[in-house]
């Protein structure tokens, strides 16, 4: 049949197809549904279509969706009713009050008509599927419940949470709580599939009046089970979109705190009467998870608040046998007893450390036998922690492995590269590694004991500061066939002691759908990056490094049309280009597609080039695609965490001559060290403040402490890069440091250096130690109460402002009062006059400087902050030149208007202060130094208020 008629037949069918499908749909209701799924949701217009076809798209027809409103105030009610017209199988229920999650699932769960039952959150989404393989397996058991895996996603890519490949390492059909006591680390509906008579029955009620409703009938169910099913495939997709808040994001709430105070002596009264193995997971659970994650947040919370958490972790505590303690993580065991234990103070330098180090321990072996690890920020506590909670327990050993890169050979067989190792032992004491492929019932396909080889990268993944894994990648050829391997599952498996240990891998895509557009060859000289690959068809394509935010056009070195051959470069050096994650990509058809990387270019760790001024790496991202990421000049060893941990605890070399400037961590030369170091230059630097510092002059060695090259240093200064060996060996051996702000969390002032701090401007806004507690992060309290305290000279705009400095910061040493150094600049003759020409401002345009400050809300946002003054209408109302000048943590709003310019990344704002004839800002520092050019200034501040209850502002 001629493929016209073919598609004309099948057109004429999808109409008939589609009232199939409806009628089929009907007739499926009029039959008592086996599963009724209930999702409740709240103002949930944004996913709740995506969830509901999720569950739809089960392949059962006999299904019902019990959606309970629960007074959404969007469009949620709109969107699915729409849905059930189209699916008689959905079922739109409204709550008759805001009752909140637990009274939403309860409503549910009184109307579900099914034999067995499931629950389903609102943005989450149940993976192809899941629920018609969860039947088949509890429909043969006659089990109470089955629980499988989940993934987690949020801005990344998925992944499976280390929780989920313990409790699902492998499938247990009709266990129970005594042989699988883990399944209580598990605490949620959404996984699992419950017979309906027995949650109604035996489970009960969800509790209505608190947060973490679905944390107690999930144990409880765990705990009344007769038998229940664990099944080691992944079932759901747990969600947390970017920038949305949820309730699992308020624990540094009292509210927060109260409910899950409710929760968590509810299961200690509960684990009385458990199984012991049961009791001790469930209250190492609650004393390492849980109670954790608001320790974490006690620096950021009220004295009442800490006082509700010291008390309960302490009855906690007191709940807990030894062999309970040591089944939680010892970084975790450590926090919880310092929590019940000691004081706010000691919890809040221990959360530090933590912030700063993460959760990672270095194992060394005792003489008696048993492993030992020495925190070596323990000392900073007031509290003295005792031995035996240093001792390791069954939970402290972990394998990590990660297969990078998987494809096809040849010779027909599959090449795996990655790296495995157990968490916390040197290389010496590392066992012996098993990579095993098992098929579907967990039977071993194929194994080999894997031989160690050299990779830095291993480290940055590790992120580990005290331990290396250098030498733990691998690379193997397993002998099976593509129907093995898609059906079978990955583990690494080694022992310590008498203690087995095994880890679930994720396995990677193969390259069987590779892009027909390939590069083939990435070379670096200097600052210039080559790429030349294959499969470029047409007469005029495109390429183009891309981003959900950037997009940089790559024109083409050279196209063969006919073969497709192609080549392109660009600079590392050009600022232009962001340094981030972008993927290469070639347009073709009016479409951006993706490029493939070629094996010879990346068959494991990602290639990674340093250049003069940048770094490129480039990777394979699910599978195929060629990842290209931009970053620092700097090596893996010095970029991974226990390599700066060993440069930033070597010994510095003797004092030198030298100066070193840092202006706002490295991101670009100007403000007031620049200043210092023109003044030094010229001869002009103020007797005052020369005569308090180290004897320097014109010809002192100077170098500027920059993030990368695509920054300029001032002429005759020279560059070194944050985190460098260079860097780190400069910048402990000279003799003055010239900073406005602080230096990275791990630099560590050398004997008899001098350290001035200029700062960068007078406080408006309260800092650190004024302001209230949630507005700095516990890492920045830590890094300036490292670093305060080794300043040896501050200079202060006024003394109003040296007493706000002192107090924001704890400075006790000595403290100069003197004007900004930069703002001998606004007194520049002729500077006026060549910013404008400079900008392409005429002499006589007027022109207005609008410089905000930043909030909070700025972090990680990527939309218009909604404080912005709308600068395109101002222009046009005025009839001025508006510079928009941003704040480094805000985006800059893009414009059409010819009269708005941004000025965002001008290095001097002492240039557009001079070339402007009014300021508009808010609560930022500039208003100070404005004033001193005797011109007007406005104030946009629509969130005064809000603001002044956020962060507070000095009198």
């Amino acid at each position: 049949m001629p493929k016209s008629l073919l598609r004309q037949a099948k057109a004429m069918l999808r109409p008939l197809r589609a009232r199939l499908h409806r009628i089929q749909a009907y007739a499926a209701q009029l039959l008592v549904p086996e599963v009724s799924v209930v999702i409740p949701v709240y103002n949930g217009a944004s996913t709740i279509e995506r969830t509901i076809r999720s569950v739809l798209g089960q392949g059962l027809s006999r299904i019902e969706v019990i959606v309970v409103d629960d007074c959404s105030t969007d469009g949620t009610r709109e969107t699915v009713r729409s849905l059930s017209r189209k699916d008689p199988r959905v079922h739109l229920v409204v709550s008759p009050m805001n009752g909140g999650p637990g009274q939403a699932r309860n409503i549910g769960v009184n109307l579900a008509r099914g034999r067995y039952l499931a629950f389903v959150d609102a943005d989450d989404q149940v993976l192809a599927n899941a629920y018609r393989r969860m039947l088949r397996v509890i429909r043969d058991t006659g089990s109470d419940f089955i629980s499988g895996g989940y993934q987690r996603s949020g801005s990344g890519s998925p992944y499976r949470p280390d929780i989920t490949s313990r409790v699902h390492a492998q499938t247990r059909l009709k266990t129970n709580i005594v042989d699988h006591p883990s399944v209580l680390e598990e605490p949620v509906l959404w996984n699992k599939i419950y017979r309906t008579d027995f949650f109604r029955g035996t489970v009960g009620a969800i509790p209505e009046d608190r947060n973490y409703e679905d944390q107690e009938p999930a144990l409880r169910a765990a705990m009344l089970a007769g038998a229940f099913d664990i099944v080691d495939f992944d079932v759901y997709s747990w969600s947390l979109p970017a920038g949305r808040n949820t309730r699992s994001q308020t624990k540094r709430t009292l509210a927060d705190l109260e409910s899950r105070k409710l929760v968590v002596e509810s299961l200690l009264a509960q684990s009385k009467r458990l199984p012991r193995q049961a009791r001790t997971v469930l209250i190492s659970t609650v004393l390492g998870r849980d109670l954790g994650m608001y320790l974490s947040e006690v620096p950021y919370t009220s004295d009442e608040y800490w006082e509700v958490l010291h008390n309960l972790t302490r009855k906690t505590w007191d709940a807990a046998d030894r062999e309970t303690v040591m089944s939680v993580p010892v970084v975790a065991r450590v926090l919880s007893y310092v929590g019940a234990y000691g004081t706010r103070h000691d919890v809040e330098t221990l959360d530090g450390a933590i912030s700063e180090f993460g959760t990672h321990a270095h194992w060394t072996q005792m003489s008696g036998g048993g492993w030992k690890t020495t925190l070596p920020y323990l000392n900073e506590l007031e509290i003295e922690i005792p031995e035996w909670l240093l001792v390791a327990g069954v939970n402290d050993w972990t394998v990590r492995a990660r297969v990078w890169d998987a494809h096809w050979g040849d010779d027909g067989h599959l090449k795996l590269s990655g790296y495995a190792f157990i968490s916390g032992l040197d290389q010496r004491d590392q066992s012996e590694l098993t990579l095993d492929l098992l098929d579907p019932e967990g039977e071993r396909i194929w194994s080999t004991t894997l031989k160690n080889l050299s990779s830095d990268w291993v480290d940055v993944e590790a992120n580990d500061p005290w331990t290396s894994y250098a030498d733990s990648a691998f690379k193997v050829i397993v002998p099976i066939t593509p129907n093995q391997w898609e059906s079978s599952t990955l583990t690494v498996s080694g022992a310590i002691g008498d203690q087995n240990l095994s880890v679930r891998l994720d396995q990677p895509h193969t390259d069987s759908r590779l892009h027909d557009t390939l590069l083939n060859s990435v070379t670096l000289r200097k600052n210039t990056v080559h790429f030349e690959g294959l499969g470029l068809h047409g007469n005029d394509p495109e390429l183009a490094l891309i981003s959900s935010s950037a997009h940089q056009a790559l024109p083409l070195d050279r196209h063969d049309p006919r073969s497709g051959a192609w080549s392109c470069h660009f600079d590392l050096a050009d600022p232009s280009i962001p340094t981030m994650g972008l993927f290469l990509k070639h347009k073709q058809d009016g479409q951006w597609r993706d490029v493939s990387v070629g094996r010879n270019v990346v068959s494991g760790p990602p290639l990674r080039l340093v250049g003069e001024a940048r770094a490129v790496a480039i990777s394979r991202v699910n599978g195929s695609k060629t990842g290209v990421t931009l970053s620092a000049p700097l090596t893996n060893t010095e970029r991974s965490r226990f390599g700066r941990q060993r440069l930033s605890m070597s010994i510095p070399a003797a004092l030198q001559s030298a100066v070193v400037y840092d202006s706002f961590a490295g991101k670009v030369p100007n403000d007031n060290p620049l200043a210092v170091f023109e003044q030094v230059q010229d001869g002009s630097l103020p007797v005052e403040l020369s005569s308090l510092l180290p004897s320097i002059g014109p010809d002192t060695p100077s170098y500027w402490s920059l993030n990368d090259g695509t920054i300029q240093p001032p002429q005759g200064t020279e560059p070194i890069y944050v985190g460098s060996t260079k860097w780190f060996e400069v910048i402990r051996s000279a003799k003055l440091l010239v900073t406005n702000n602080h230096l990275p969390v791990y630099f560590q002032k050398a004997p008899g250096q001098f350290w001035l701090q200029t700062w960068h401007g007078t406080p408006i806004k309260k800092l650190l130690l004024d302001a209230p507690r949630d507005t700095t992060s516990v890492l920045y309290r830590r890094t300036m109460a490292k670093q305060v305290p080794t300043w040896d000279l501050l200079l202060a705009q006024s003394d109003d402002a040296a007493k706000n400095l002192v107090s924001s910061t704890g400075y006790t040493g000595k403290v100069l009062v003197i004007e900004q150094p930069r703002n001998a600049r606004l007194f520049e003759p002729g500077l006026r006059e060549s910013t404008r020409s400079r900008l392409g401002i005429g002499d006589h345009e007027k022109v207005i400087l609008y410089a905000p400050t930043w909030r909070k809300s700025d972090v990680g946002s990527t939309g218009r902050p909604s404080y912005l003054l709308d600068t395109e209408w101002l222009a046009e109302r005025t009839g001025c030149k508006v510079l928009v000048r941003t704040h480094h943590m805000t985006n800059a709003p893009q414009t059409n208007s010819s009269n708005v310019l941004d000025v965002s990344k001008e290095p001097r704002v002492e240039d557009l202060m001079v070339a402007s004839d009014i300021l508009i800002s808010d609560y930022s520092s500039i208003i100070i130094d404005y004033a001193l050019l005797g011109r007007p200034t406005a104030i946009h501040a629509p969130d005064a208020v809000a603001y002044a209850l956020e962060r507070g502002f000095y009198g």
